[in-house]
């Protein structure tokens, strides 16, 4: 359990210190709902339970997360 909570704050740090508030706080419980969805049977043994468990996201979600950011970016400016 410790390791799992490890490594759920090492992508929290990671996504806070990437994204843009809103987007970091959505992307935050999208990581903690991956933990539970991704890392347990039948998904444990996925591409995509290695990708949540390397950053809390899947690579859809990564890519979905840069696009988003971006028109934050923009419209901010």
């Amino acid at each position: 359990m410790t390791e799992a909570r490890d490594g759920l704050h090492e992508h929290t740090q990671r996504i806070n210190a990437e994204y843009p508030e809103p987007l970091c706080y959505l992307l935050i419980e999208m990581a903690e709902y991956n933990r539970e969805k991704w890392l347990n049977p039948p998904r444990d043994k996925t591409y995509g339970a290695d990708e949540v468990r390397e950053t809390g996201l899947t690579s859809n979600q990564q890519q979905w997360a840069e696009t988003i950011a971006a028109a934050l970016e923009d419209d901010s400016e």
